[in-house]
C-alpha cells in the first residue's frame, strides 16, 4: 500500500522486483562477487532491478542508504541525563516513552540508560551472544586476536564516553557507513549515487539535537518534516518499518540441507574464524522452531553467506555438485 500511494501520488511507473527468489534458481547461475558484502540472493535480485532500470531508460540509481545513521537517533540522551544529574527528568521521559510505546519501562531503561554507562568489560559480558555481541559461534582465539568486542559496531555505538553517549554514538552511525557500501550488480550496470552522504547533509545531521530525530512515533522526524507535502501522508506519518527477520527464519527453516552442506567442512572454521559445531546448533534451533523472527537469525545468515562465497570462489561448491552428479549417475547405472 506503501508504493501504490506513491505512485498514485507522482504518476510515476511501478515495476515489481522479487525479493524471494527461489534458492535453485539462483544457484544455477552464480555471480562471482569481488567481496563476501553481499548474499548471492541479494545479487540475483539486484541484477533484475537493474535490468527493469536500464529497460525504463534509466542510468542513475539514487538510493536511501545512510539515511538511519544520520537522523535516526537513539535513546542514549538517557544515559547522557543520568551521567550530568538529570535524574528526575530522564525518569519522567522514560515513564512517558515506555508508556507510549507499550513496552517494559525496566528494559527500555536498561537498554538506553544502565547499559550505556556499565564498564566496558562487564557490558561485553552482558551483551556476549546477544544482537549487539560477538555472535557464540565465532572462535574464541580469533575473538581475542582481534579484540572483537571492542570492534563490534556496537561497541562504538554504546560504549561511547560518559556524557557523550548521544553525540559519539550517532558519529559511529555515520563512520558504519561505508561498511554498508557493497559492489555489486547494481553498481556494474548503473551510476549509483547515495544522496544522503552529501557532506553538508551529513555535517548537518551530526549536529542535530535529539528532539529533532527521536520523538516517541515519529522517529527520523527531522526527516519526516523535511518531506511533507513530498512523500504522501500515509508513507510520512507510518509507524515502524518492515524487518527480514521473518523471511530470514524461514529461509533457515526451508534450506536445512544447503546450511548443513555448508557446514560440513567449513573453510571458515578452516581458517580459524568459526566453531561449526556452535553454528550448526543454531541453525537445527531455528530448523524446530526455537529461534524465530529475532536478529539472531539475520547474524546466522551472515556466516553462511561467506562461507557460501568462498565455496564459490574457491571451486568446492561446484566440485561438489559435480561428484554428488556422478554418485547419482553411477548409482542409476
Amino acid at each position: 500500500r506503501y508504493s501504490d500511494a506513491v505512485v498514485a501520488r507522482w504518476a510515476i511507473r511501478n515495476a515489481c522486483v522479487p525479493h524471494r527468489i527461489p534458492r535453485a534458481e539462483v544457484l544455477q547461475v552464480l555471480p562471482l562477487l569481488d567481496q563476501p558484502d553481499r548474499p548471492f540472493e541479494a545479487a540475483y535480485r539486484d541484477r533484475t532491478a537493474a535490468r527493469v532500470v536500464r529497460e525504463s531508460g534509466g542510468r542513475v540509481l539514487f538510493t536511501g542508504l545512510g539515511g538511519d545513521n544520520l537522523v535516526l537517533g537513539t535513546m542514549f540522551f538517557f544515559a547522557d541525563q543520568l551521567w550530568t544529574g538529570q535524574v528526575r527528568e530522564a525518569l519522567r521521559e522514560m515513564i512517558h516513552r515506555a508508556a507510549l510505546g507499550r513496552v517494559s519501562f525496566w528494559t527500555l531503561a536498561y537498554r538506553n540508560a544502565v547499559l550505556p554507562l556499565l564498564p566496558a568489560r562487564m557490558r561485553a559480558w552482558l551483551m556476549r551472544g546477544s544482537a549487539h555481541g560477538v555472535p557464540v559461534w565465532i572462535a574464541p582465539r580469533l575473538a581475542r586476536g582481534l579484540a572483537l568486542e571492542r570492534r563490534v559496531a556496537s561497541a562504538g555505538i554504546i560504549g561511547a564516553r560518559r556524557g557523550h553517549q548521544y553525540e559519539d554514538a550517532l558519529a559511529a552511525m555515520v563512520a558504519a557507513i561505508p561498511s554498508t557500501v557493497g559492489l555489486g550488480p547494481l553498481e556494474d550496470a548503473l551510476d549509483v549515487r547515495h544522496p544522503f552522504l552529501h557532506r553538508p547533509l551529513v555535517e548537518l545531521a551530526l549536529a542535530l539535537p535529539p528532539e529533532f530525530c527521536v520523538r516517541p512515533h515519529a522517529r527520523k522526524w527531522v526527516l519526516r518534516e523535511a518531506t511533507r507535502g513530498i512523500v504522501p501522508e500515509q508513507v510520512r506519518t507510518r509507524i515502524g518499518k518492515g524487518s527480514s527477520d521473518g523471511l530470514d527464519a524461514w529461509s533457515l527453516m526451508h534450506e536445512q540441507e544447503d546450511a548443513r552442506r555448508l557446514l560440513r567442512d567449513p573453510i571458515l572454521a578452516e581458517l580459524g574464524c568459526i566453531e561449526p559445531a556452535r553454528l550448526r546448533a543454531l541453525i537445527d534451533a531455528v530448523g524446530r522452531g526455537q529461534i524465530a523472527n529475532s536478529p539472531a537469525t539475520e547474524r546466522i545468515r551472515g556466516p553462511l553467506e561467506v562461507e557460501m562465497w568462498l565455496q564459490v570462489r574457491s571451486g568446492r561448491w561446484a566440485a561438489d555438485d559435480a561428484s554428488r552428479d556422478t554418485a547419482r549417475l553411477a548409482r542409476g547405472a
